[in-house]
């Protein structure tokens, strides 16, 4: 599934297009799949006992979040937090291919844990988060 990424309208201004409100414009996408487990395996050091048994749980479809961009005169406004809660809302596990840093510490500050990464192909890596205490 591929999700807009929409900029609100300024607030005090509401946007109107042919007598509609307009929620806003797209300024990005996250790209998310229905994956299969890839083998990747629960081999991150130090990780925390919850987190080691919830991932050696994993259901055979976990999500695979594939891209995520958010245009550079949108960005440091929470709009990618908002739609990656929103896509992974009630999900425990996850596969991302080649997480950058700034992906990284999101899934993190969201309450994602790296529990492991096997190299995929060339030189790209998946990278299997899980998240303790959903209810």
């Amino acid at each position: 599934a591929i999700f807009a990424i929409m900029d609100p309208p300024r607030l005090g201004r509401p946007a109107r297009s042919h007598g509609h409100l307009r929620l806003g414009r797209p300024c990005g996408f996250l790209a998310v799949g229905a994956g299969v487990d890839r083998g990747v395996p629960c081999n991150a050091p130090g990780l925390p006992p919850a987190a080691r048994r919830l991932a050696e749980q994993a259901p055979e479809a976990i999500p695979v979040l594939k891209q995520l961009w958010v245009s550079p005169a949108h960005r440091r406004r929470g709009l990618a937090r908002v739609a990656v809660e929103e896509a992974l809302a009630g999900s425990a596990h996850l596969l991302v291919e080649a997480p950058v840093p700034e992906l990284a510490r999101l899934l993190e500050d969201l309450g994602w844990t790296l529990c492991g990464s096997r190299w995929a192909s060339g030189r790209s890596f998946l990278c299997r988060y899980v998240r303790v205490g959903l209810h």
